[in-house]
């Protein structure tokens, strides 16, 4: 596929997730995790959390795509992730950047 599938369209209305804090992450204290690219300028988010299941993504121009449904980080403090569906066939493409607990 063409270059522009790994720009993600995400769900500005979908819900956003806090933190709990009474849960500790398996591994350590850091672990590389795929950096998805969310804008035209550059900007990525690191995914902290993807799905087993793929679904079907609507992209903007309204053809369907498979998908999974992830988390994206958007910032540690306060501890904000939003929800994102990401093209299947796009992850190879991704770099890994670093993210601390």
């Amino acid at each position: 596929m063409a270059d522009d599938i790994i720009l993600i369209p995400i769900n500005p209305t979908g819900p956003v997730f806090q933190a709990n804090e009474n849960i500790t992450v398996r591994g350590g204290h850091a672990r590389y995790v795929p950096m998805v690219p969310v804008g035209d300028d550059g900007t990525r988010l690191a995914c902290i959390w993807k799905s087993h299941e793929i679904v079907q993504a609507t992209l903007a121009d309204g053809s369907k795509v498979p998908a999974y449904e992830c988390l994206l980080l958007i910032s540690r403090n306060p501890l904000t992730t939003i929800r994102a569906e990401v093209a299947a066939d796009s992850w190879q493409h991704f770099g890994q950047g670093i993210v601390e607990w």
